[in-house]
Order: structure tokens, then C-alpha cells, then sequence
């Protein structure tokens, strides 16, 4: 399941990067970034969400509560919601560029997840 979805985000960022592709804000950049190679803008933020999305995934099965998952949930989309407005707010991406890949890999995981879930029953 894990080299699925991770392997099918790489994919998946590469198309995205084939057809929307820009560069960095050319704003006054809050913090200088060096020896750091430009990647796709939104990478990061796939990251980000593939690895938290399967982290909830993972430490939701042995949690039998319901108010435990829920915080679990909580907890993880305020550290990813911060995270994506950080890069935001230090002008590393354009926020389409963030809730693009929100969307784009949040989709990406449900589906994955939704169908590894049907295989296991």
C-alpha cells in the first residue's frame, strides 16, 4: 500500500508539473533559501500530505475511540494547514499552488486508501 501510493504521487506530481508549471513568487522572499535546487511548487506540500495522510491512516486502526481518532485527525490537518500557510507566508509558493496539491493528493490518497480498504475485506 505504502510504495503504491507513494510511487502513484510521484506520478501524479510529474503530470501536474507537465501542465501547470511557474516559478516562485518573485516577491521579497522572507528567508533566503541557498544550495537548494527549484522543485516543482507544490512538492512539498505532496509530501506532505501523502506522509500525514498515511501516518493518520496507520495510528487511526489501534486507536478504539472515536474522540481519540478524532484528535488524532485534528492534530494532523492543523500541523499540514500550517505548514502549507508557512510556505505561503514566506513566499516560497502561490497559494493555488498549495491548495492545488491539497486537493490534487488529498483526492489521490482517498481513492487509494478507499480501494487498498475494499482489497483487505
Amino acid at each position: 500500500m505504502f510504495f503504491v501510493i507513494i510511487s502513484g504521487s510521484f506520478i501524479l506530481n510529474k503530470i501536474q508539473k507537465m501542465f501547470f508549471s511557474i516559478g516562485r513568487p518573485d516577491l521579497h522572499h522572507l528567508i533566503k533559501i541557498s544550495g537548494y535546487s527549484l522543485q516543482h511548487e507544490g512538492e512539498h506540500t505532496v509530501s506532505l500530505i501523502i506522509v500525514y495522510g498515511i501516518l493518520v491512516f496507520l495510528l487511526c486502526g489501534p486507536i478504539s475511540r472515536l474522540w481519540g481518532r478524532f484528535l488524532l485527525v485534528c492534530i494532523t490537518s492543523v500541523i499540514v494547514l500550517a505548514i502549507g500557510i508557512s510556505r505561503i507566508y514566506f513566499r516560497l509558493n502561490y497559494p493555488s499552488d498549495i491548495i492545488g496539491s491539497y486537493f490534487t493528493m488529498g483526492c489521490w490518497l482517498v481513492v487509494t486508501l478507499y480501494f487498498y480498504w475494499q482489497w483487505k475485506e
